[in-house]
């Protein structure tokens, strides 16, 4: 992969998905027009994620180059300039920021989107040069992220978003931060390098119980939520069968973060784990056919 292209990584737009969540639990994933709102939303976050990710990997070269796997960066390793990167990340964001205006036929909607993208790009910006040095916020900062991304799909399309939609998208990425942050000082520790600002404040112990409680919140933030009016109104009566797979998908995930220490690439895990594939395919499934059948 060329390594401008690395740069951007593509493969991390996956996160991005989040956006379609109020599309498709509120049972409309078939309207081609909402359909089309949507994907301007998650082109918008992608080419700021991918912006942030220039930002970021120009702040933090110094520190990548001491981990193992960090160091081969395309700004750590010196194949793209600190300078090439700044002005790729300001052509991204330039692009993003007009992209609604073309879209959406009401400015209002359009200026919203705009304000919730770009609060999410200053967030990711006060992170690498402040946030991330401190504990508890910098992982809460990252999964703040995801909300507005959940957030930003609910005004691309004028869907009220359940305050259990917004609660289970906070806990399951708040757990998926940590998991990534004890993975962190792992590798950091058993290499013997300097530990980064971004993982010296916590300890195995701490990390090791906060991903177990936020694993229990998660699934109950999940059961609760199909529980609720607004989970059974867009779905059925047994919507809350689905946690079955939410259930076996956490405990798998923890699996991969305990026994494997697989936390450190939560897309990756994602995208070649077959137990883990296998959750997500079942849980897609029933949701889908509960919701749209």
């Amino acid at each position: 992969m060329p390594p401008i292209i690395k740069l951007l990584r593509p493969s991390h737009w996956l996160k991005n998905v989040f956006v379609f969540m109020p599309l498709f639990f509120s049972g409309a994933l078939l309207s081609y027009e909402l359909m089309a709102l949507s994907l301007v939303a998650f082109a918008m976050f992608c080419l700021v994620s991918s912006a942030v990710y220039c930002i970021n990997d120009v702040m933090d070269r110094e520190a990548d180059r001491n981990h193992p796997k960090k160091r081969l960066r395309p700004v750590a390793s010196g194949a793209v300039s600190p300078a090439a990167a700044i002005s790729l990340a300001s052509a991204l964001v330039v692009v993003a920021m007009a992209l609604p205006f073309f879209i959406y036929p009401s400015p209002s909607y359009a200026l919203a989107l705009v304000a919730v993208v770009a609060f999410y790009m200053l967030m990711n910006v006060a992170y690498s040069l402040w946030l991330k040095h401190m504990a508890i916020i910098d992982i809460m900062v990252i999964a703040l992220g995801f909300v507005l991304r959940v957030v930003a799909g609910g005004i691309a399309c004028a869907i009220y978003l359940s305050s259990w939609i917004i609660i289970m998208t906070f806990l399951v990425t708040l757990l998926i931060a940590m998991s990534k942050r004890r993975s962190d000082f792992m590798i950091q520790h058993h290499a013997g390098n300097p530990q980064r600002e971004s993982v010296k404040n916590y300890s195995p112990l701490f990390m090791n119980v906060g991903i177990g409680i936020l694993a229990a919140m998660s699934i109950f933030g999940y059961i609760m939520y199909s529980l609720s009016p607004s989970g059974v109104a867009c779905s059925s009566r047994y919507f809350y069968c689905s946690s079955i797979f939410v259930i076996g998908g956490i405990l798998r995930y923890l699996m991969l973060v305990f026994a494997r220490d697989e936390g450190d690439e939560p897309v990756a895990m994602l995208t070649h784990d077959r137990g883990l594939q296998l959750c997500v395919a079942c849980w897609f499934i029933s949701v889908t056919l509960m919701i749209y059948l």
